[in-house]
């Protein structure tokens, strides 16, 4: 939240004392060990399109789509030092930009940074529920492909940015002091880096 301090001056008074509340949004991210199971939420706000073929097990293919008005709510449960977990809710949350990650001898990992409208602390704390089979990708469960070979490396990380239109703050009646939800303002990027021995020249 950030606050608006009056420089108003007054005979006698020799510090500023008046404020308000001004523009107030939502920032951060949080990173997870990738498994098939219960990641296509994710994906899908982190992309924007899903198409789904087959049955035991199904393809999941995700391309780049439409995100706007394309929101998540995320709540966190935060434990008090009275031993009560305590609801944060973040409404109107995007995916601005996201990353994968792999190397020898560790997980895939994924890192999704997060911009929303509002954080909430009156809810209900929702019950975690996670999946029987959930097991995480580690690097044995990867391939690299360059132009149609594949191609043994050490690590490699994939960064995607999704130009959202972030702080689309506005002077209106309605809820003055929280953002607009974000939208697509620009072409997105992809790209990355890899390491791998240095073989020959080809």
């Amino acid at each position: 939240i950030n606050y608006i301090n009056s420089m108003g001056l007054r005979a006698g008074r020799r510090t500023q004392r008046r404020y308000v509340k001004g523009t107030s949004e939502v920032t951060g991210g949080f990173d997870i060990e990738v498994a098939p199971q219960g990641l296509g939420i994710l994906l899908k706000h982190a992309m924007g399109a899903v198409n789904t073929t087959g049955a035991g097990p199904y393809t999941h293919v995700f391309t780049p789509g439409d995100l706007d008005d394309k929101t998540l709510s995320i709540q966190v449960g935060r434990p008090s030092i009275d031993g009560v977990v305590r609801p944060f809710d973040y409404l109107g949350c995007s995916i601005p930009t996201w990353s994968l990650t792999a190397a020898v001898n560790d997980f895939l990992k994924a890192h999704f940074d997060v911009y929303g409208m509002e954080e909430k602390t009156d809810q209900t704390l929702t019950v975690a529920t996670y999946p029987a089979t959930l097991t995480p990708f580690s690097f044995v469960d990867g391939a690299l492909t360059i132009d149609a070979t594949a191609s043994c490396v050490k690590s490699f990380t994939f960064n995607a940015d999704n130009a959202l239109a972030t702080g689309r703050f506005q002077i209106c009646a309605t809820n003055p002091g929280y953002p607009k939800l974000a939208k697509e303002q620009g072409i997105r990027t992809y790209g990355g880096n890899f390491a791998a021995d240095f073989l020959d020249l080809t």
